[in-house]
């Protein structure tokens, strides 16, 4: 296998099982080895039918089918993973080198976990044109890239990831992929023989010195983040990764670029969402406290709530509310979750507590049913209202 297909596969960020038409895997990059919970090693040479469930017989053959170049088909299978497990996804086959009397075929199957389903219509891989004569330097730059093996360049351009190929000298870029022309909207009519450093790509020019450096001593990058400006001015945020590549005795650098602008900005809103909850939480003059629904036991209360029952945090986080002895009567508790269980929400109901020294207080409580990461929990609010209570008694008896 050419080593530029090699890179290439390397750094896309999905699943890929490259196999011989007969079955047998000859390669597979990180994510499929990550899927599987396999070694290379222990991968290479094993028959697709050896690593799939046995009812999966015919969707195997039917896969390794495309045996004519550009033919592709679909199906699902159920992967047996080193863990033990099976994992079920969908998978893509394309021939990408056609069986002869000499050689067989050779296939690139993409694999899904179930759910995200893996469209043919991403991997659209046409025969490369006729090479045209060299013109100009612009023209010569795309020819010397599209004169390198075929098999890459199908691979390369249906990659979902935004894909670029340029000099490692100078920047001077030989090809890009759909996707790059797609996040940063430039053509490829109007980036072929140029750098990036002429469009003002590099948001600080300083970044592309950092990859060059990092390339050439290490001959190749990982999960660097930098900002990148594209063709309407706006500025985004990319993963970017990259290998060192020879193109026609050239050195020249397969780049890759994840665009991550919008998982930023959901992660900078979550974070100032978490921060006026914070906010709000402790600043509350209830006393609040957040507990698992099932058990009671708690993960955070207020300031508020250690002052009026009398507890340091270190004494009530990690511990249930029974365990504190808070409820005067624990079936308060049951009756409250059953109120939540049922409804969702639990409002005004007046409840008995006891503090850390003994004192029995009066409070309206309020519970609200949440879901962390799955999991039930419960927001409750105490209102005190003791004092009250002791003054409707006095006025009564007056």
């Amino acid at each position: 296998m050419a080593d530029e297909i090699q890179k290439l596969i390397e750094l896309l960020p999905e699943a890929y099982i490259i196999m011989a038409g007969t079955g047998e895997i000859v390669n597979t990059n990180p994510i499929a080895r990550a899927m599987l919970g396999y070694k290379q090693k222990a991968l290479i040479g094993k028959h697709i039918r050896d690593m799939v469930l046995e009812h999966d017989g015919q969707i195997t053959r039917h896969l390794l089918s495309c045996q004519e170049a550009g033919k592709s088909v679909l199906g699902g299978l159920h992967w047996n993973t080193a863990s033990g497990t099976i994992l079920e996804a969908h998978c893509s086959s394309y021939c990408i080198h056609q069986k002869s009397e000499d050689t067989p075929a050779l296939i690139v199957m993409r694999c899904n976990p179930m759910g995200n389903v893996a469209d043919i219509e991403s991997l659209p891989i046409d025969k490369s044109e006729l090479l045209k004569k060299e013109i100009m330097e612009r023209k010569r730059a795309e020819e010397r890239f599209r004169k390198s093996e075929e098999k890459f360049s199908k691979v390369f351009m249906s990659a979902p990831t935004a894909m670029a190929v340029s000099r490692l000298e100078d920047g001077l870029i030989f090809d890009v992929n759909e996707e790059h022309i797609r996040v940063f909207g430039y053509s490829r009519e109007e980036v072929l023989g140029h750098t990036a450093i002429e469009f003002n790509m590099w948001v600080d020019h300083k970044d592309r010195e950092f990859v060059v450096q990092q390339v050439k001593t290490n001959g190749s990058l990982r999960d660097a983040e930098f900002q990148v400006r594209i063709k309407n001015g706006e500025i985004k945020t990319i993963q970017y990764y990259a290998d060192m590549i020879d193109v026609d005795g050239q050195i020249c650098v397969l780049s890759a670029f994840r665009d991550i602008t919008a998982i930023q900005r959901a992660n900078i809103a979550l974070k100032e969402s978490e921060e006026k909850y914070s906010k709000v939480f402790m600043s509350n003059p209830a006393a609040i406290s957040l507990s698992r629904l099932d058990d009671g036991q708690l993960f955070e209360v207020n300031d508020e709530y250690l002052r009026i029952f009398g507890f340091t945090r270190e004494e009530v986080i990690g511990r249930t509310s029974e365990q504190i002895g808070l409820w005067v009567d624990i079936k308060d508790r049951t009756d409250v979750v059953q109120i939540i269980l049922r409804e969702g929400t639990a409002r005004d109901i007046e409840v008995r507590m006891c503090s850390k020294i003994g004192e029995v207080m009066l409070f309206r409580y309020f519970g609200e049913k949440i879901i962390i990461q799955g999991s039930a929990y419960l927001i409750s609010a105490f209102i005190n209202i003791t004092e009250g209570k002791k003054a409707e008694t006095i006025e009564c008896y007056s």
